[in-house]
């Protein structure tokens, strides 16, 4: 067992001690902003996760190129993670398979047809007989913006 850990405790501080690993965490910084240029949100994450797994904040102390690269992955893990919390949001939303079939606007109560149920602002829509987090937020000439889980998304006339 203590020749185990001795070999766990000599991998770790050889993988932090590796006087390749600041420049593989700049590589990993530039692949993920080039994976979030490109849209692949996913890839992305992981990239900036393996930069980050490679740092830890004993290991920085008094190199600051490593710090910055530091707070520079984690902020581009927080947008491709946003990115990928939004295209999750767009496809369920997508599942909804809402219809607007008419609007009505101008009078003292816009209102709106939306999968043959007539609604107004702040009405939840429902789908498949079920009520959804859709939520009707605005009535326009041509569309109805719809919050659903944070997001502002437009429903057009179809």
């Amino acid at each position: 067992l203590n020749d185990t850990i001795a070999a766990n405790r000599k991998a770790i501080i050889d993988k932090f001690t590796n006087p390749e690993t600041p420049k593989l965490v700049a590589e990993l910084e530039v692949n993920a902003r080039a994976l979030l240029a490109a849209g692949d949100a996913l890839r992305a994450r992981q990239a900036c996760r393996d930069g980050l797994e490679l740092l830890v904040p004993k290991m920085f102390d008094g190199l600051p190129e490593l710090a910055e690269r530091r707070e520079n992955l984690l902020r581009l893990q927080t947008v491709a993670e946003r990115l990928i919390k939004r295209r999750e949001t767009e496809e369920a939303f997508r599942a909804l398979n809402l219809r607007l079939s008419g609007v009505v606007v101008g009078g003292r109560l816009d209102q709106a047809l939306i999968n043959g149920t007539l609604l107004g602002r702040g009405d939840f829509i429902a789908s498949a007989g079920r009520v959804t987090e859709a939520q009707v937020e605005e009535i326009r000439a041509g569309e109805v913006v719809v919050r659903f889980r944070g997001l502002l998304v437009p429903l057009k006339l179809q």
